[in-house]
């Protein structure tokens, strides 16, 4: 009996000999994918803080270029290069974090030759590199990352560059689907009802703008002859109504350009 208990600790330490050592490597390697991630998201970060940077002076950069100055080639050659991108870049990031991290080769191993700058106003960073596990038993689970940051240069916008894509001075206009006039002013007051509600026993005593009465609106007339029941009317309007959902009350106006408005005619209130 007591050789039997013997055996039995001696086969529970064998077995922790050979798991332990792989439950470590499994929580080493996954440390390492962890470091991976964090630092693809410096790399990110850093790109998008040079690129600000860049997008801001490409303005001056510009502005010299086309003077012809012979500033604007200091300042490509000192703001606007690889050298200067992968100085300040490693400045960011950080000597010490881009010597310890799972960068493979150490930071000269970073390529930004495929980086452009102020290619059609744009400035596109591309990083490229490779990481492992701090652990790496295989050479094979080496990765090959890359990290981009693509922005437009501060520039503003240039008509005589842009021909294609010029902004259109055509005039816009407001149309609904039940009008045959368009309108210059979106709070024209054809668009922009001011809704009244009184009782057919008082319509009487009321007028609209040009001084006219209110006839029964065809859409929602109701011939129930009750004088006190509630109706709705406008200020701009010939009509009195019966419901305030009526489409009559309702005002859906599209901007389109002045040669879409078809055969609509001006509105005499707005286009005067």
């Amino acid at each position: 009996m007591p050789s039997s208990c013997t055996s039995f600790k001696a086969n529970m330490t064998v077995e922790a000999a050979l798991v332990l050592p792989l439950f470590l490597f499994g929580i080493l390697f996954l440390y390492s994918l962890i470091e991976i991630i964090r630092l693809q998201s410096e790399f990110e970060q850093a790109l998008h803080q040079y690129g600000k940077k860049a997008a801001l002076h490409s303005y001056a950069y510009d502005k010299l270029q086309s003077n012809e100055s012979e500033a604007a080639d200091i300042i490509e050659g000192v703001g606007f290069s690889i050298l200067f991108l992968k100085k300040e870049f490693e400045n960011i990031v950080g000597q010490e974090y881009l010597e310890q991290s799972p960068l493979v080769g150490g930071k000269d191993q970073i390529q930004y030759l495929h980086s452009k700058f102020m290619d059609e106003d744009l400035i596109d960073l591309i990083l490229v590199y490779r990481a492992t596990p701090y652990y790496n038993i295989f050479k094979s689970s080496e990765m090959i990352l890359m990290n981009r940051c693509r922005l437009h240069a501060w520039t503003g916008y240039d008509l005589k560059k842009n021909t294609k894509t010029s902004i259109s001075r055509e005039q816009y206009v407001y149309i609904t689907n039940e009008s045959d006039v368009y309108h210059i002013n979106r709070n024209c007051t054809h668009l922009v009802l001011s809704i009244q509600q009184c009782t057919m026993n008082t319509l009487e005593h009321f007028r609209n703008n040009d001084g006219g009465r209110y006839s029964p609106c065809e859409f929602c007339e109701d011939n129930s002859g009750t004088q006190s029941r509630n109706i709705y009317i406008t200020e701009s309007g010939t009509k009195y109504h019966s419901s305030i959902q009526c489409s009559g009350l309702k005002r859906t106006a599209h901007v389109v350009p002045l040669s879409e408005a078809g055969a609509r005619r001006p509105c005499s209130r707005c286009s005067k």
